[in-house]
């Protein structure tokens, strides 16, 4: 008989909270005005864009692959995708006997403004892996297009009963499909290799000049899986023991990568998102609003967020005016800039300072002598790479490995190419090469010192540079 604390549905709960900062990161990522682009052009992250927008622009996905290693004779497993529908949300004036566009609508000491907002979505899915085995499993699900206007009364007091605006909100239709696999692999440990694909399969219609607004509303946002399983175990593709690392190297996630969630102790359930975790993540003991995962985001924003003065902190929370009865995504995102904005001193003296993990080098770096004097990690002219020579301004493949931690950006960029910006030697001796993904433009990277760095080994050279 299984306990409720260990049936899917409580699982699915426990991981929850975690599962919501992943949905909400990068939906509002800096107090920042409304109309400054990391807030006017939201949804950054786990981004599935509709068919027909992904020819015009190649950086793009219109789908994410999960693969990871599950044991047990006979699990079953249960999977949630989660995305955010994203809607517009406009701002109309009463006007004579109808309703005219506004940039702005003031009532009381509240102000509506046009803004995008987000609806949380679900697809599930449950199968026994017996079943996947023999067949392939496949949800299709849609989101229908919808419009609704809200009426906005007047200031308490203000003279007449009829509304002095409305909000009109507006959604385009998505839709899907999750495809579940399973496949028994070869050798003595009993394990299957589960496959989780979401497609967003919207079709908009035959254009080549597609604007990312315009497919932004046709797309999932903030995609991620959570996958739960009854009488089997997950396997760390973190931290895998020795006997599943070859298995969890020929697992193939593409723009999203699987950690185990939940209790430190238990290994029934897997998150699989497009931002950076570690396994067993969890919200901060040190933290009172309940709010942030273990990478302290609220400690982050907490001195940019009190640096601002009273214009721009207004500007920066506007985002969270209540536009809407369904704002719970703007609720939730922008809820830590107004905590940060009135935390006491002992909540960030807590926060700062905390050591949330620990652990074990087991071998200390070897500090010899090297080639190049100077700093730490000397840049050299070149390195030879299966026989081509490569140096700043190299033409590249990447083939990165198994996620170092807090190296999923790098596998996140497999199949890519990219160019090489500089060569360095480090302190242990080993070559890293210091890439740009041609997406990305050296130039912009440059800027913003946003760099990729691989060993020689996850590099593939397109041929020798002359």
């Amino acid at each position: 008989m299984t306990s409720a604390a260990g049936t899917p549905e409580a699982r699915f709960e426990a991981a929850r909270a975690v599962a919501e900062a992943v949905l909400y990161d990068g939906y509002v990522l800096q107090p920042e005005r409304p109309s400054r682009r990391p807030n006017a052009e939201r949804s950054r992250f786990g981004v599935l864009v509709p068919l027909d927008y992904s020819p015009s622009d190649a950086s793009e996905r219109t789908f994410n692959q999960t693969e990871c290693l599950l044991e047990g004779e006979h699990p079953q497993l249960s999977v949630r995708v989660r995305f955010l529908h994203l809607q517009r949300c406009d701002v109309e004036s009463a006007f004579g006997t109808g309703f005219v566009s506004a940039e702005a609508l003031a009532v009381g000491a509240t102000t509506y403004l046009p803004r995008d907002e987000a609806v949380e979505a679900e697809v599930s899915v449950q199968a026994a892996v017996t079943d996947l085995l023999r067949a392939p499993a496949e949800v299709r699900f849609r989101r229908p297009a919808s419009q609704e206007y809200v009426l906005i009364a007047g200031s308490p007091g203000a003279p007449g009963p009829d509304p002095v605006g409305r909000l009109v909100r507006e959604r385009q239709a998505v839709e899907g499909v999750v495809q579940l696999a399973a496949e028994p692999l070869h050798g003595p440990y009993g394990v299957t290799r589960i496959r989780v694909r979401v497609e967003n399969r919207t079709q908009v219609g035959a254009r080549t000049n597609m604007e990312r607004p315009e497919a932004l509303a046709h797309a999932l946002a903030a995609t991620h899986v959570l996958l739960s399983a009854t009488d089997g175990t997950f396997v760390s593709m973190l931290a895998p023991p020795d006997w599943a690392e070859g298995y969890v190297d020929r697992c193939d996630n593409i723009g999203i990568f699987p950690v185990l969630v939940g209790e430190p102790d238990r290994a029934d359930m897997m998150l699989s998102s497009p931002i950076i975790l570690h396994d067993h993540a969890r919200l901060v003991p040190e933290e009172a609003s309940g709010r942030t995962d273990s990478t302290g985001i609220e400690r982050l924003l907490g001195v940019p967020t009190m640096s601002l003065t009273e214009a721009p902190l207004a500007a920066a929370l506007e985002v969270d005016a209540p536009n809407t009865t369904e704002g719970r995504a703007e609720r939730h995102a922008t809820a830590p800039f107004s905590h940060v904005s009135a935390m006491p001193p002992d909540v960030l003296e807590r926060l700062h300072g905390a050591v949330h993990f620990l652990s074990e080098v087991p071998q200390a770096p070897t500090w010899g002598a090297r080639p190049h004097a100077g700093s730490p990690a000397a840049e050299l002219d070149e390195v030879v790479i299966a026989g081509a020579v490569v140096r700043k301004g190299s033409r590249v493949h990447l083939r990165p490995s198994r996620p170092r931690p807090g190296g999923l950006a790098e596998v996140a960029e497999a199949g890519r190419t990219a160019t090489v910006v500089a060569v360095f030697l480090d302190v242990d001796g080993s070559h890293r090469l210091a890439v740009v993904p041609d997406r990305d433009g050296v130039g912009r990277a440059r800027s913003r010192g946003a760099y990729l760095y691989l060993s020689p080994e996850e590099i593939e050279p397109f041929e020798a540079t002359p």
